[in-house]
């Protein structure tokens, strides 16, 4: 008998789960009800069916939790002539009015089935199409209008698993890192990849480092607890799931590059196993994030990553050559190329390394006689930097002093400074700023005009600002707005989080928005940007000293998506900025010199190689005036 009733349980909890570990779990109204609403045991009949119990939700009722999950139905409208109940005789579940709820961790997938024309359910949370609803949460409240009827509900996500997130998306393909490699670069297709941890640097915020299995290696740029997650959050995953070097990760992504170098991007965690107590037969050194001035001070053998400009060449056989930083110079002894050799591998020409690049770099710290080197250095990431001369607005990179300025703003006033609450009537009337806003983007209301047309937060001169003139009307008029992390609205997806946001425009406004002054005729300004309604074009007009037609540099710039434009200045004048609509800057650059000519690039004398006037490395059969071992000379 006690077989007979344990072979029952266990092909009953097979039915109810289904294959929950593969196709998600099941709620089978049509045969279980009774184990899923044990409280509405027994049957009693109505006046054409016989329904479990007494008929009536007469309040909310949740189900048996089956791998974590539950399913809650409330009682009925108040006023509506139909009880919420099970049917048994024609089994399913059968709703007038009220809500459905579905609780659960990481819940990604659900699935209805129902009787024919009988399905009137709605959502505010995540995305429903016809019968099957997608997203990510922990609990999903469907409201229902009017006669609905469920058969079953087929749930998938993480539920009570030990270790959430461990099952493979439906969307995600399993690969080696070889075959992630050699996959096309995509934003819309997924991979699953799992391998060991390499080169994570303690209290990295963003979750960088290299993933290696036995087919090879990748860089992850980022990783997030969840899909579409917040940034800037893995210490937080880190210190919930214990990640550390050596420990086998699993994560899923997206294939894409950077100058050549392969990232997995838009990364989120699925699972982690803890690396073995066996010592590493290849550790690798623990590295140290430091600046120029940190490293100068440091001790030998140590390994450093340091971020930086490149200021001057001395060697490209060998890769030598000079980065500096905010607090110092640094001198870089030998750069290994991009299969990780050292010596004689032209190492600069192979990276494309130029003056005014941005690298981040991690090598050992040496000193040779009374030089502090960094040695053999690895090449994390290279920007390419702007020409020398040349000044650039970045705007996708505010630093964390200039968000902690905007945000002291936002909490002390909505209504006076930076607020990150948009609407002026919603910020008056006391309004919190939304989730999506909230300490991501802060919109400017000034009530009186800033000195000289500089802004300040938090009393401070916003620094990626200085150099632009923002007009006294504008800055009052709450249209201009520094977006930190502001990727989406409900008018669609940007290119970027991060940007200068100029609201309003046209003929709608009296006022320019800002003026970039004294710029020199031969100049050239570029602006990178897009419309704040991806459906729209949308964008900026540059005129000479005032807003004139006459005054008009070229034609307006008006693209939808991300795009850049470059003007050529021709006289010396101040360049006054008016935007048309709503649009996004990400970047400014305006290079200057004698005729639009940019300054020689700075190239140490005495490595043999010859270089033209633009700092371009060219060979004997140059014509021209050339620089070589740091004499000029002409070449025939």
């Amino acid at each position: 008998m006690n077989k007979i009733l344990r072979n029952s349980f266990v092909a009953l909890m097979a039915m109810l789960m289904g294959n929950a570990f593969g196709q998600g779990t099941t709620f089978d109204f049509d045969n279980d009800y009774a184990t899923l609403f044990p409280t509405l045991a027994g049957t009693s009949s109505g006046s054409n069916e016989t329904y479990v119990g007494d008929g009536d939700f007469k309040e909310a009722t949740t189900s048996t939790a089956i791998n974590g999950f539950t399913v809650t139905v409330s009682a009925a409208d108040e006023g509506v002539k139909n009880a919420n109940r099970i049917w048994s005789s024609a089994p399913r579940l059968r709703l007038y009015s009220g809500s459905l709820t579905i609780t659960g961790k990481g819940i990604k997938k659900i699935e209805f089935t129902h009787k024919a024309g009988n399905f009137n359910f709605t959502t505010e949370t995540g995305k429903l199409e016809e019968n099957i609803w997608t997203g990510e949460a922990d609990e999903v409240v469907f409201k229902c209008s009017k006669n609905t009827q469920i058969n079953k509900i087929v749930i998938n996500g993480d539920g009570g698993n030990d270790n959430p997130g461990s099952q493979t998306s439906d969307e995600a393909k399993k690969v080696t890192i070889a075959e992630f490699n050699a996959a096309a670069e995509s934003n819309d297709v997924w991979y699953q990849l799992t391998g060991i941890v390499k080169n994570l640097n303690d209290g990295d915020q963003y979750g960088n480092f290299d993933l290696e299995d036995e087919t090879g290696s990748v860089y992850v740029y980022g990783v997030l607890s969840e899909k579409g997650g917040e940034k800037k959050k893995f210490q937080e995953l880190v210190e919930a799931k214990g990640i550390k070097n050596g420990d086998k990760l699993t994560i899923i992504g997206n294939r894409g590059s950077y100058n050549d170098k392969i990232e997995v991007l838009n990364a989120y965690f699925v699972s982690v196993e803890s690396g073995s107590d066996t010592p590493d037969p290849d550790p690798q050194p623990q590295v140290t994030t430091a600046t120029c001035a940190e490293i100068l001070a440091g001790t030998d053998g140590t390994v450093y990553r340091v971020t930086g400009k490149c200021v001057e060449i001395a060697n490209t056989v060998y890769g030598n050559w000079y980065l500096e930083d905010a607090t110092g110079k640094l001198y870089i002894y030998g750069t290994l190329d991009k299969d990780g050799n050292a010596g004689k591998n032209n190492s600069i020409d192979v990276w494309g390394i130029e003056v005014g690049d941005e690298l981040t770099v991690e090598g050992e710290r040496t000193t040779y006689k009374e030089t502090v080197e960094l040695k053999n250095v690895k090449v994390i990431e290279i920007k390419k930097g702007a020409a020398e001369g040349a000044q650039v607005w970045d705007f996708t990179k505010w630093s964390d002093a200039t968000v902690a300025n905007l945000k002291a703003d936002a909490a002390a006033s909505k209504t006076s400074g930076w607020s990150d609450v948009e609407k002026k009537a919603d910020a008056e009337a006391g309004a919190d700023p939304t989730e999506a806003s909230k300490d991501n983007c802060f919109w400017l209301q000034l009530e009186a005009a800033p000195a000289d047309g500089a802004l300040t937060a938090n009393g401070v001169v916003i620094e990626e600002l200085k150099g632009l003139k923002f007009d006294a009307e504008y800055a009052a008029k709450r249209s201009l707005a520094i977006a930190v992390n502001y990727p989406s609205t409900s008018l669609g997806d940007y290119a970027g989080p991060a940007y200068l946001w100029l609201g309003g425009g046209g003929s709608k406004q009296s006022c320019p928005c800002f003026t970039i002054p004294d710029v020199k005729a031969g100049s050239k300004i570029t602006f990178e940007m897009e419309s704040h309604k991806p459906s729209d074009a949308r964008g900026i007009g540059l005129y000479k000293n005032s807003y004139e037609e006459a005054n008009l540099i070229g034609e307006q710039f008006k693209p939808t998506a991300k795009a850049t434009n470059t003007w050529d200045i021709t006289e010396d004048c101040d360049v006054v900025v008016w935007n048309t609509s709503g649009c996004h800057i990400y970047k400014i650059e305006v290079t200057s010199g004698a005729d639009g000519i940019q300054a020689v690039k700075t190239v140490k004398s005495g490595n043999g190689f010859i270089y033209n006037l633009a700092g371009q490395r060219v060979d004997a059969n140059y014509k021209g005036v050339v620089i070589k071992n740091g004499q000029k000379m002409i070449q025939k």
